[in-house]
């Protein structure tokens, strides 16, 4: 029968080529049956047996991806086929290492890859890849020709990434965050593949850390290290609704600052123009001045007054609007002094 028999029993990664002719496989082994292979090699997948193919890497591969005909590697290593290339590699259709794309982690874990559209999805315990200074879950340009540069595109994880999923317009992410995309997130989260926000989908995994996600059809299935999900009894494994495509809602427009008397004045603004796929519900004043505790407000629409000012004291004020997933960035702030009347470029707010 089909036995590749590699020298090691320890095998981390799979991937078959389109044509179905190619098993590339990665791990700790040295040896497919009597060839030397380092940690990766291509078997042919009627025979068993190693094809010529034979790059080599200086430490075990734990993730192997397809896209198209061209391969991508994420392991423990910093050389590929002789060449430096740390934690993540990419090779051309020919099967040679791509000369030119080259993230270039900071020597930490690359933990899951997913590739799809010219853009390559990473997550792991880096703190810089791709030319920025994007921790744990990153975006990198993936088209043909391209370095691997970071597309602007940061969740903000403030943990480990460990698990990938794309389907359509979001990134399902797992780890052992408890923040990302600008929200709480409970080691699992769906993220905007677009603007890098979380959406409102949070099941919460009531556990350590979740390893892997698989999206099939109109369902989420999840593996990890977890006793609870969505508020339910799950020991490890759970399956999971899809997320709607709503987000936090976009900065709204900040216009005037009008002082009345000594102590308050009103604030105008104009709404944001994405609400994130889910109705404002309020929006919130801020005013911060020196060595002043900030003052807050809210409101359902525009004008908002703020009370509890200090008078001649110079405020910074800006405006968030809130939806049922979040609140949105800040807007821009307009500076004022109670008492004075002050109008930022001609808009009121009417």
């Amino acid at each position: 029968g089909w036995n590749p028999a590699p020298n090691l029993p320890s095998v981390e990664a799979l991937a078959i080529s389109d044509d179905r002719n190619t098993v590339y496989a990665g791990g700790f082994f040295t040896q497919i049956g009597a060839l030397p292979r380092n940690y990766i090699a291509a078997i042919d997948a009627a025979s068993g047996v190693a094809t010529s193919w034979n790059p080599g890497t200086n430490g075990y591969v734990r993730g192997l991806t397809l896209n198209g005909n061209v391969l991508y590697a994420i392991g423990n290593f910093t050389l590929v086929a002789g060449q430096a290339r740390t934690q993540i590699a990419r090779f051309n259709g020919d099967g040679t290492l791509d000369a030119t794309w080259d993230p270039a982690p900071d020597n930490a874990a690359v933990k899951a890859l997913v590739v799809t559209a010219g853009t390559a999805f990473v997550g792991g315990q880096f703190l810089h890849i791709g030319g920025q200074p994007y921790a744990y879950l990153a975006a990198l340009d993936a088209s043909a020709g391209s370095s691997g540069a970071s597309l602007p595109w940061n969740p903000v994880s403030h943990s480990d990434v460990y698990a990938i999923a794309v389907a359509g317009s979001l990134v399902y992410v797992g780890g052992t965050f408890a923040q990302i995309g600008g929200q709480a997130r409970a080691n699992i989260a769906a993220i905007d593949a677009s603007s890098g926000l979380a959406t409102g989908w949070n099941p919460m995994a009531g556990g350590t850390v979740v390893y892997t996600i698989a999206v099939v059809g109109a369902r989420v299935y999840v593996a990890g290290d977890f006793t609870t999900m969505a508020g339910q009894s799950r020991s490890g494994l759970a399956a999971l609704g899809l997320a709607a495509s709503t987000t936090v809602p976009g900065a709204p427009t900040i216009g005037a600052a009008s002082a009345i008397g000594k102590d308050h004045a009103t604030i105008s603004f104009a709404p944001p123009a994405d609400n994130g796929g889910s109705a404002i519900i309020s929006y919130t004043v801020s005013c911060t001045a020196s060595s002043i505790a900030t003052t807050v407000a809210s409101g359902s629409a525009s004008p908002i007054t703020i009370t509890g000012l200090t008078y001649l004291a110079t405020y910074a004020c800006s405006v968030q609007a809130n939806n049922a997933v979040g609140s949105s960035l800040p807007s821009a702030t307009i500076d004022f002094t109670p008492g004075d009347l002050i109008f930022s470029d001609g808009f009121d707010g009417s």
